[in-house]
């Protein structure tokens, strides 16, 4: 972590920021995100545990947070999941009986 970014304020959870990234941007895309200080030790506390960095750490729980609600797969399969999901239970349960 470089000195300016030590020196950013940790305020707002919500506010983030894109950088242009060194090299290929399609390997990788460098993204600053604010983290208040509580989340922010919980974070390099389990990292340590882990043994990972805090980037490879939030990586991981993003990708399993988009994977456990079926946001990171876009096939057909998973777009009908979602879109079952959306539907009110009496909407729900009349689809599924005419596909029954």
């Amino acid at each position: 972590m470089s000195k300016k970014d030590q020196d950013q304020p940790q305020g707002n959870p919500t506010a983030a920021s894109a950088l242009p990234t060194k090299g290929n941007a399609s390997e990788e895309n460098r993204f600053v995100v604010r983290l208040p200080a509580g989340l922010h030790k919980k974070i390099k506390r389990i990292s340590k545990r882990n043994k990972r960095s805090m980037n490879a750490e939030i990586v991981l729980l993003l990708q399993s947070h988009l994977l456990e609600h079926g946001l990171l797969d876009d096939s057909p399969k998973a777009s009908l999941k979602r879109k079952l999901a959306s539907l009110d239970e009496a909407k729900r349960q009349a689809l599924l009986q005419l596909l029954a």
